[in-house]
């Protein structure tokens, strides 16, 4: 079942989830399991981690598994290439190695490491679960020659990473609701309760029911939004899926139980049963509807998926 994924940093989203992966052979008592540590920590309103190796530790133990992504590969620069299903990208920079002593780093010579064959953790036993894990990515680090006797930090750059929300509770549907155009911004829908969600020449700028959607563009840098907006009617409002073409135009689908849901030369005019699936296409300016419509019948219906053709 599909549960919907309250907001962590967006490169989470982008890349659907991230787990850390342990070896199988390091066993659950075995002390290794307290030579690795992740540390998550805050710099300028951002959230970064590194991998902590302690003394004895060994950096090839810590894998890293994409899901829900095409591929990845590792480019000429070192840095990390991962192919989303949409046609999107994401760049993870080479990580930077080193270690302290007496205040003063020693920068080491390190690289990705990627897993042709999923590495499958132990609680996955039936064939089906693993069989899961096909199309999914794991990686690691090689680190050069480095001197065991003192703590290793691996240190993955980030591009960017960064809360996103109010003070209400904000959340999106499956980790599905993002996608990258060919400059690099990223869009980001999802619903939320706050009616201080962060806003930028919004098409709808005020929250109009309990439970309204949002689309939310931003730069390339992670450095600026290009424009945030609600949208929604007077009941709850769930995007479920959202789709960009090449002229930056927005496709969400979802489903409302508001009967004002916004509509524009509407295939469906009225909301019909209780609750209906929407489809709403948006300009690339995030300023006008292009069309929105409802879609379903007297039943109850939600769009789960959106997909685009070469006409768009």
């Amino acid at each position: 079942a599909c549960r919907t994924v309250h907001f962590s940093p967006p490169l989470k989203s982008l890349i659907r989830f991230l787990i850390i992966l342990i070896r199988r052979s390091v066993q659950k008592n075995s002390p290794l399991r307290l030579k690795h540590h992740l540390k998550f920590y805050g710099n300028n309103q951002q959230l970064e981690y590194d991998i902590l190796v302690k003394k004895g530790g060994d950096p090839s133990q810590v894998r890293f598994q994409y899901s829900g992504i095409e591929n990845f590969e590792v480019t000429n620069q070192g840095d990390l290439s991962i192919s989303l299903k949409d046609g999107g990208r994401v760049i993870q920079k080479k990580p930077v190695i080193y270690q302290e002593t007496e205040g003063n780093r020693n920068y080491l010579t390190g690289k990705f490491r990627l897993h042709q064959l999923p590495f499958t953790p132990d609680n996955l036993q039936s064939a089906a679960q693993k069989s899961t894990l096909i199309k999914r990515f794991v990686y690691s680090f090689e680190v050069a020659s480095y001197n065991k006797d003192i703590s290793l930090i691996i240190d993955p750059v980030l591009v960017y990473s960064t809360y996103l929300g109010g003070r209400g509770d904000d959340a999106i549907y499956c980790g599905q609701h993002i996608a990258v155009d060919s400059d690099g911004n990223v869009y980001i829908a999802g619903s939320t309760e706050s009616d201080d969600f962060p806003t930028k020449a919004p098409l709808y700028p005020d929250l109009w029911g309990q439970w309204n959607s949002f689309v939310t563009k931003i730069n390339s840098t992670g450095t600026e939004l290009i424009f945030s907006t609600y949208i929604g009617g007077s009941g709850k409002d769930t995007i479920k899926d959202i789709a960009i073409d090449s002229s930056g135009n927005i496709y969400i689908t979802g489903d409302t139980y508001s009967d004002d849901f916004p509509t524009k030369n509407a295939l469906y005019p009225h909301l019909f049963g209780g609750k209906d699936g929407f489809v709403t296409k948006i300009n690339a300016a995030g300023d006008s509807l292009i069309f929105s419509t409802y879609l379903g019948g007297k039943g109850t219906e939600s769009g789960k998926g959106i997909a685009l053709d070469s006409d768009k």
